[in-house]
């Protein structure tokens, strides 16, 4: 029996405990295709989800779910009175369903107790009727959430809430049906704006517009996952410039699929991370549905650092005939290279500008002036970025501007002046000042091509502005008002993210890479006469902040930035600071990367620090195997490595690390016996 070692986040809604068990269903019987039926208001014949188990003889499953604003006693007097009420609904939805549906079990799923006069009830009722009726309780939700990574990473306090997104009906519904209060806005589409599912909403909206390569990508979807064996895992690679429109143009796809109800289960990835440890299982565990994964900005997500990750992922999917790869990149190759199918690349040029704007002009008649004027220039438009385009028109439609008064001149540089007028407009605010300057820092860092890194978490963005703009007051400010200025929402959004310790941080964004790279970057020649850039100084007394504060992340980001400038001998002690405050909260991708960049004997001297720290296995596995790795053949390294067979029951301890001591050990006694222990176990245990 699984049980939950992090606290359930509370479920406050019927809506929600509808969402919880619709995943739950999902996940239980490998069918991502379950949805809710109907909506609220529409008769639904005592049935909420319809799904099929395709673990178990394909059945065909209805679930009604109950939730419950009071807990309703199963002991002392009120027993019998509560039992009677959940007897009541089940008849009462049982019959309806009946009526209506088709189906071999019904899941009658209520946040209540675990009940054992209820279950036989339940059992009386499956002779009675010849189908298989089912309670879902707290108790059997909770093991639920706990057994399957995906629900745990959604449904507990500690979990991460973004970086995987499931791209399917009930996403869409959500959208629409379920969020009535947010306006979706052309200005905030076409600005980039991530918070709010903005993009999403601009696609469901049409405010896209369809590229001339999408008819041929869609095809080679489906020809590939007709194929009975699909070797090379990358059905597509759509590449160019920043702004080029790769990201919507993905998005325009995953949409497609589910209004056109093609037979994929859609996965949007914004971390790999997160899908590697959450996901990849659950698609392991459904063989027989066909899973497509869209993962964009590539250079960012995955880029030519991370190898391990790359090949981790593909090696993870090669046996599997049932899935296939879409990725965003900005280059025609890369670490995916070698398992792209045939030469399916597609490169997103301007030359397509004019004709994507003469459509966008018909589905906003509200553009049509302000883009009609910007379509006379036309060998300017097909050599400009579209993002930089279409960012340009927003904002002079936002801004309630003229079209005669609009100058597209030089599109660029007005796109620079936008976003600097933005960061005047926070500089020049005593409430906020010094918010504009770390977002410069941010930007710098963003866009340094040799680092192709970047990792700052909103505490420390914070903690950055208030030493920059010497405002005191400005963390407990944006605290109260739960908020930062639109100013900065304009340019970027937070997400969450969870350390091993269990440790929530939520790190910032860039709605757009191209806000940082060709706009916030060049804010400081675009006019208003704007100081924002630090000295060495300014970062250093920054990066002692934010070390103090317990963010080594953002931490070790600072401080690889400031190494990789000058390389002087005296970053390699503040490296060592870093590491002995907050060794377990660094990703693990992170530390291996910035290990791999240091002369061999300051490798070997880092591995050495990680192994020697108190119960040093129960590292994140990545640093605790870099580190054994480096040390092979050494005195050192061998001692580690027998430390962590030596624990009791060392083949519970995470995979990777068990695997990487074997290996150090190899022909050795040690590694012998640690081998018989391991092929003794009734069942492997390993945490994969």
């Amino acid at each position: 029996m699984s049980k939950l070692t992090h606290k359930m986040i509370p479920i406050a809604s019927e809506y929600e405990f509808e969402a919880l068990c619709c995943n739950i269903a999902k996940e239980k019987y490998g069918d991502y295709d379950a949805q809710k039926y109907g909506r609220r208001g529409q008769k639904q014949w005592g049935v909420d989800i319809i799904a099929k188990d395709r673990k178990n003889k394909g059945e065909y499953i209805v679930i009604q779910c109950k939730f419950k604003t009071e807990a309703l006693p199963f002991s002392g007097r009120s027993a019998a009175n509560s039992r009677e009420i959940i007897k009541n609904e089940i008849q009462t939805e049982l019959k309806t369903a009946l009526e209506k549906h088709n189906f071999h079990k019904f899941i009658y799923a209520a946040n209540i107790a675990n009940d054992a006069p209820l279950l036989d009830y339940a059992k009386e009722l499956s002779k009675l009727h010849d189908k298989e009726i089912i309670i879902w309780h707290k108790e059997s939700i909770d093991e639920a959430i706990a057994l399957y990574p995906r629900l745990t990473r959604i449904y507990t306090e500690t979990g991460i809430k973004t970086g995987v997104e499931l791209i399917d009906q009930d996403f869409i519904d959500e959208l629409f049906f379920y969020q009535p209060n947010v306006k979706p806005s052309i200005f905030r589409f076409y600005t980039g704006n991530s918070n709010n599912n903005e993009q999403w909403y601009g696609i469901l909206n049409t405010w896209d517009a369809p590229r001339e390569c999408m008819g041929a990508i869609k095809d080679r979807i489906d020809d590939l996952f007709a194929k009975s064996y699909i070797n090379s895992k990358v059905a597509a690679l759509v590449y160019g410039e920043g702004g080029g429109g790769k990201s919507t143009l993905l998005r325009r796809i995953a949409i497609d699929n589910v209004l056109n109800k093609k037979p994929y289960i859609n996965w949007w990835i914004e971390d790999i991370d997160t899908f590697l440890n959450h996901e990849l299982q659950s698609i392991e565990a459904t063989p027989e549905q066909k899973h497509l994964l869209f993962i964009e900005d590539w250079y960012r997500n995955v880029g030519t650092r991370n190898r391990d990750k790359a090949e981790k992922l593909f090696s993870g999917l090669q046996q599997r005939n049932n899935v296939l790869v879409i990725i965003g990149d900005r280059k025609d190759s890369g670490t995916y290279s070698e398992y792209l199918y045939g030469d399916n690349k597609f490169q997103l040029m301007p030359s397509e500008n004019n004709k994507l704007l003469s459509h966008i002009a018909t589905k906003s008649p509200e553009l049509d002036a302000i883009i009609n004027k910007v379509l006379i220039q036309r060998n300017l438009v097909q050599y400009t970025a579209l993002f930089l385009i279409l960012y340009v028109i927003a904002d002079t439609y936002e801004q309630n501007n003229e079209a005669g008064d609009f100058d597209i001149e030089d599109i660029e540089s007005r796109f620079r002046k936008i976003i600097a007028k933005k960061l005047h407009e926070i500089e020049n605010d005593e409430k906020y000042r010094g918010l504009g300057k770390a977002l410069f820092l941010c930007a710098e860092i963003y866009a340094d091509e040799s680092l192709n890194y970047f990792i700052f978490s909103k505490e420390s963005f914070i903690k950055a502005a208030q030493l920059l703009g010497n405002n005191e007051d400005l963390p407990k400010r944006i605290e109260c008002n739960k908020e930062f200025p639109d100013q900065v929402n304009s340019l970027i959004y937070t997400r969450t993210v969870e350390a091993v310790s269990g440790r929530q941080f939520k790190f910032i964004h860039f709605n757009h890479d191209v806000l940082a790279e060709q706009g916030i970057k060049y804010a400081e020649g675009a006019g208003y006469d704007l100081k924002l850039r630090t000295d060495d100084f300014e970062i250093k007394n920054i990066l002692d902040a934010i070390s103090e504060n317990g963010d080594p992340n953002t931490a070790l980001m600072l401080w690889l930035w400031l190494y990789r400038k000058d390389r002087k001998s005296e970053h390699l002690n503040k490296l060592n600071g870093i590491l002995i405050k907050d060794l377990a909260l660094i990703k693990s991708s992170f530390l291996i990367y910035i290990i791999k960049l240091m002369p061999s004997d300051t490798k070997r001297k880092i591995a050495t620090f990680i192994l020697r720290q108190p119960e040093f296995f129960k590292l994140p596995s990545g640093i605790v195997s870099s580190a054994l790795n480096l040390l092979n053949g050494t005195e050192e390294g061998e001692t580690a490595a027998k430390t962590i067979l030596q624990q009791p029951e060392f083949f519970r301890l995470q995979f990777e690390i068990v695997s990487t001591a074997l290996n150090l050990l190899n022909g050795t006694e040690e590694g012998e016996t640690a081998a018989k222990t391991i092929l003794q176990q009734p069942e492997w245990v390993y945490d994969k």
